[in-house]
């Protein structure tokens, strides 16, 4: 094996295990999510520094070499290099390769490049300590994980906090609030429930599109808005459901039984003359439940997700035995050509004899359906 210190004396992987140890410095083990990695995109306009040799170079030739010094690197296993481009002809950055650090390569990297990795939680406390902070809120933030922000110090953070703080806002949501603070980054506090007490912020409503014909007790939730909006043209579908619109996984969230967090938009034929109470559907059990998602692994998953939901929902079979009848004539796409390649099934037994014995083994030999492929009209 050679020398990693003449591996990293090249300077491309010299630039791009740096740029993959300034990310993990502001992030301690504990606080890691996944892996660290890069993507090679030859369409962006705007391309990462660390990548110049492989779009830039500084001499003749100069992409080819650096294409081979990473090739080195990646023999070594200090990254690894997958490709979304199979054409093995191309250029490796023509590839949309992404390349992912190994971890366990980190302390001795560090160490030949001199970049120890500093404390950050005490950057943390001492900002929060010299802050201009109230002190009640001061100590609760002192034993809470920080935030980390990439090119950010903790001391701007905590002022940009502090700042939102003295508007005394209340009621805003959390990616409102997020955007606000952190430079335009809305997503920041969405898994930091532990501080949107001391933000008074809160989760968004989900928003639920609803179509009603005549009054009935079925409602269909469905997976995707263009049937959805076909349906509400379908006689014999618009005269006996409620449809609903569920956007994905968005309508499977707990929160949807607390009224404060469903934001209903409701749509309804000329004729409709009866009282509808849209709210009856997650405050009493008298209606019948069904579900219709694409023919595909992300599909079933969200329908696993509803049952936690709504327990008594079951698939619309009349919908899914057309969409099988599509797959047994070959009809059906293959996840590598269609982007559904990282689809799992999220476990592996559902518990639905009708999931777990006919339409998963259906799948793993025929591929995927999209709902739209039906045409009720």
């Amino acid at each position: 094996m050679i020398d990693i210190k003449i591996i990293l004396s090249r300077t491309i992987n010299r630039e791009i295990i740096s740029y993959f140890l300034d990310l993990l410095e502001n992030n301690p083990i504990e606080n890691r999510k996944g892996k660290v990695k890069i993507g090679l995109n030859p369409n962006s306009i705007k391309q990462k520094s660390c990548l110049k040799e492989l779009y830039f170079p500084s001499k003749v030739d100069g992409e080819k070499e650096a294409q081979n010094d990473l090739y080195e690197c990646e023999k070594n296993e200090i990254i690894s290099i997958v490709y979304k481009d199979k054409k093995n002809y191309l250029p490796l950055w023509k590839r949309k390769a992404i390349i992912t650090f190994n971890l366990d390569y980190e302390d001795i990297c560090r160490s030949i490049l001199n970049k120890e990795i500093i404390n950050y939680k005490e950057h943390w406390i001492n900002a929060i300590k010299y802050s201009r902070i109230d002190k009640n809120i001061k100590k609760i933030l002192s034993n809470l994980p920080p935030i980390f922000i990439e090119d950010k110090e903790a001391s701007e953070i905590i002022e940009r906090i502090y700042q939102y703080l003295l508007l005394d806002r209340n009621n805003d949501f959390v990616r409102e609030a997020s955007a606000y603070m952190f430079w335009g980054q809305s997503k920041i506090l969405d898994y930091r429930t532990d501080l949107w007490n001391i933000l008074k912020i809160k989760q968004h409503p989900i928003q639920l599109l609803v179509f009603c014909g005549t009054k009935k007790n079925n409602v269909l939730f469905i997976e995707n808005k263009q049937t959805f909006e076909s349906l509400q043209k379908v006689e014999q579908i618009k005269d006996n459901y409620v449809l609903i619109y569920l956007s994905g996984f968005m309508g499977t969230a707990s929160r949807i039984f607390q009224e404060e967090y469903r934001s209903i938009y409701l749509k309804y034929e000329d004729n409709f003359n009866y009282i509808f109470n849209i709210n009856e559907i997650f405050e009493t059990g008298k209606y019948n439940l069904y579900f219709w998602g694409d023919l595909d692994y992300e599909g079933i998953n969200i329908y696993i997700a509803l049952r936690k939901v709504f327990p008594d929902v079951v698939l619309w079979k009349k919908a899914y035995d057309l969409m099988i009848e599509k797959l047994k004539i070959n009809e059906g796409h293959n996840a590598k050509f269609s982007g559904k390649e990282n689809q799992k099934i999220s476990h592996s037994s559902t518990g639905v004899k009708y999931i777990d014995k006919v339409l998963i083994p259906l799948m793993s030999e025929k591929g995927f359906y999209d709902q739209e492929g039906i045409l009720y009209i």
